[in-house]
């Protein structure tokens, strides 16, 4: 049995995807304050007396708990850009046949 498909690990991992989801997606869009203040309590918490602490779960899973905050805390409060913002105006078409492959580009 592999690493990650411990049911335990797996419950890990998909707590701390949602806490890291929810603060990566405050820089772009509205995440409800209340959410938002208690995902980041989370992470800034040393605890480790709960198993599905910030620090436990980082323990088990290995990774190092003192960079992942920083990181997520420190990038967290990045204001959003004015507007939507494009790309260029350009669409790729791919065609896969049995015999004939192809890729248009259109500007």
């Amino acid at each position: 049995m592999g690493y990650y498909e411990l049911p335990e690990r797996r419950l890990m991992l998909a707590v701390l995807e949602d806490a890291i989801r929810t603060l990566l997606l405050a820089r772009r869009t509205a995440v409800p304050r209340k959410r938002l203040l208690r995902e980041l309590a989370w992470v800034e918490s040393t605890s480790q007396a709960e198993p599905f602490a910030f620090e436990s779960i980082c323990d088990v899973l290995g990774l190092d708990p003192g960079y992942l905050r920083q990181r997520l805390v420190t990038g967290m409060f990045v204001p959003a850009r004015a507007g939507a913002v494009r790309g260029p105006r350009t669409s790729i078409r791919r065609s896969i046949e049995p015999r004939h492959r192809t890729c248009s580009v259109s500007y």
